[in-house]
């Protein structure tokens, strides 16, 4: 009987497969690397400075592992030429995993960390640092143990002697203008202090 349902089973994916509605793997997505959210990819998959971890356990740093993508639901899927931009992919008219049939399954790229403000203050040198609480005296810090800026995977990016309000959470934000209605802003469509790579700290 066990038999019997395993190779229905198999039949049932392999057409699911074949059709494109399931994913081929399972993703690895925690934190229970040591080096968690330092800002540095230490699980040895692709785009990792470091391999002292085990794949998929430095999740927030490198982005989810092992969940491959593969669909056919690019309206040229199955003309035996790859059209999603990827690796060897002669085309790049679909999005990437969507022409599996064609070009196989595909990893999703890691993540890339938004770069902090250009003078920001952002090391995780605090002794409590990656411990979920802000320990460094900067606005929202629950404490003020550590130096501002040494906690940053916990407080975020910090500027010295800046009003602390520095966030990227304007709709138009790393677009080249500023937009958060504050001094020399070209536009006040945002909140103060929400478009900080293009204004500065507020």
């Amino acid at each position: 009987m066990k038999l019997i349902r395993f190779i229905i089973l198999s039949g049932l994916c392999g057409a699911a497969m074949t059709l494109g509605m399931v994913s081929t793997a399972t993703a690895q997505c925690t934190n229970t690397c040591a080096t968690s959210n330092d800002g540095e990819c230490d699980d040895g998959g692709p785009g990792s400075l470091y391999s002292i971890c085990d794949l998929g356990s430095d999740c927030n740093d490198c982005g989810a592992r092992g969940g491959a993508l593969c669909t056919n639901t690019c309206s040229t899927s199955n003309d035996g030429e790859c059209d999603d931009g990827g690796a060897n992919s002669l085309y790049s008219i679909c999005d990437l995993g969507s022409d599996c049939a064609d070009c196989g399954p595909r990893q999703a790229a890691a993540p890339t960390p938004t770069p902090a403000p250009a003078g920001a203050l952002c090391t995780n040198t605090c002794s409590t640092a990656n411990d979920s609480e802000c320990d460094d005296g900067g606005p929202n810090s629950l404490y003020s143990i550590c130096d501002l800026g040494s906690d940053c995977a916990d407080c975020g990016p910090r500027v010295a002697g800046g009003g602390g309000l520095c966030t990227n959470t304007c709709s138009t934000s790393n677009d080249g203008e500023c937009d958060d209605g504050g001094p020399n802003s070209l536009y006040s469509i945002c909140d103060l202090g929400s478009d900080c790579n293009d204004c500065g700290a507020r």
